[in-house]
């Protein structure tokens, strides 16, 4: 837990920054919830998410990753921040993403064949 200047006493989440922007794409990367144990079914203390880019360079079996040194210096890498104002900010990005594709001109229809001039050849 934390002290956020926002939303006073609330949850601390570790997450990896590519998960606050737009991807090149224009789309909002996928959120992967990664347990930090050795497995799902255990108590684990430490979550921390990661996008789908990041979590292809981890050694995630059913969702985890086990409790060593390694996993200690991959959440160190991440920044923490308030899990409310990462919520609020992961929502304003969906919503600017949906803003632009309800706006977005539809595609142009696709081009008619040339009708020939003149009368029908038969």
């Amino acid at each position: 837990m934390m002290n956020c200047p926002v939303h006073g006493f609330a949850p601390r989440c570790i997450t990896s920054p590519d998960l606050l922007d737009l991807r090149s794409d224009g789309t909002l990367p996928e959120v992967i919830v990664v347990e930090v144990g050795e497995y799902v079914t255990e108590m684990n203390f430490f979550r921390f998410n990661v996008s789908p880019e990041i979590a292809a360079t981890l050694p995630i079996v059913n969702g985890c990753i086990p409790f060593d040194v390694d996993a200690c210096e991959t959440m160190d890498r991440f920044p923490d921040m308030c899990g409310f104002c990462f919520r609020e900010r992961r929502q304003a990005l969906k919503a600017k993403v949906e803003s632009r594709e309800r706006h977005s001109p539809l595609p142009a229809p696709p081009a008619q064949p040339s009708l020939p001039h003149g009368p029908p050849a038969g």
